[in-house]
């Protein structure tokens, strides 16, 4: 039985690294019980596709990372062509199987997906009847000849499914975290709002104290810290690549005011806002 690698339909490797987000090719798979499936993905090109394989019926595994990850009915696997990763079955499948996958492609993609796996891992567990499926069958059903009415549209449905892969992983990581948890993940993802350790955590009812100690566990710094620095990096990018006024960079880095604003930059750099202009590169 042949897996994506093996498709009826050739892709140019040329049509493998568009700008626009894509599916570069698509299908179903039917394997029956008794027969051999496994895939060695380090083996498979062009290298840099991924893979979104939904199961339908069945039973396989993919192993990633020194781990075994088990793929069970409305489960969705996340694997990458010419990684050191392998699925499927390691004897001959005791039960039919099936499933429905895209090949995705385009720039950037290859950041966001890592960066999803990297939270959930390589199976994810929606259930055969959440929406994931039908947005993978409509991908699946514009990579046919003659389907999708332009590459803009299927790189907008294309990245429409993979956001909702993302909000999938963020909404099924807020229910399993302790307060705590959540509340570190607001500090690392809205630095540049202008937040303090205090209100975070009463946010979040969890007390300063321990919202401190469970930050520098996880970043090796202190929530005042971190905020700090985010925020005069911030403050740094714009003022040397833009001509915003000092209370616009202000407000967009997060910091009270441009006063507050120089006052940082003095602290961390020695220079003022105007300096800092003036030793910039020229636009």
């Amino acid at each position: 039985m042949p897996g994506p690698a093996e498709t009826d339909h050739p892709v140019p490797l040329a049509a493998t690294q568009p700008v626009l987000w894509g599916v570069a090719f698509a299908g179903l798979q039917r394997a029956r019980a008794g027969s051999v499936y496994f895939f060695d993905n380090n083996r498979r090109r062009p290298d840099g596709i991924w893979i979104v394989q939904s199961t339908r019926t069945g039973r396989i595994q993919i192993e990633h990372q020194g781990a075994t990850h088990p793929a069970t009915p409305g489960s969705i696997m996340l694997f990458r062509y010419g990684e050191p990763s392998a699925y499927g079955h390691p004897d001959p499948l005791p039960a039919d199987y099936e499933n429905q996958w895209v090949g995705l492609r385009g720039a950037g993609l290859d950041d966001h997906l890592r960066q999803l796996r990297d939270a959930a891992g390589p199976v994810l567990h929606p259930g055969a009847n959440h929406p994931l499926h039908r947005d993978l069958a409509e991908l699946q059903r514009l990579a046919e000849p003659g389907r999708a009415p332009s590459a803009t549209h299927t790189a907008a449905r294309t990245h429409a499914f993979v956001i909702a892969l993302i909000d999938f992983v963020d909404s099924t990581r807020h229910h399993a975290q302790s307060a705590v948890e959540r509340a570190v993940d607001h500090l690392l993802r809205h630095a540049l709002e202008p937040l303090d350790t205090q209100s975070i955590a009463h946010r979040f009812g969890v007390s300063r104290e321990h919202l401190t100690r469970v930050f520098r566990q996880r970043t090796g710094q202190t929530p005042a810290r971190f905020l700090d620095r985010q925020r005069v990096d911030h403050a740094l990018a714009l003022l040397r690549a833009t001509d915003l006024p000092l209370e616009d960079i202000a407000r967009q880095a997060g910091l009270r005011s441009p006063r507050h604003l120089a006052d940082r930059l003095r602290a961390a750099t020695g220079r003022t806002p105007t300096q800092v202009r003036q030793h910039a590169a020229p636009r």
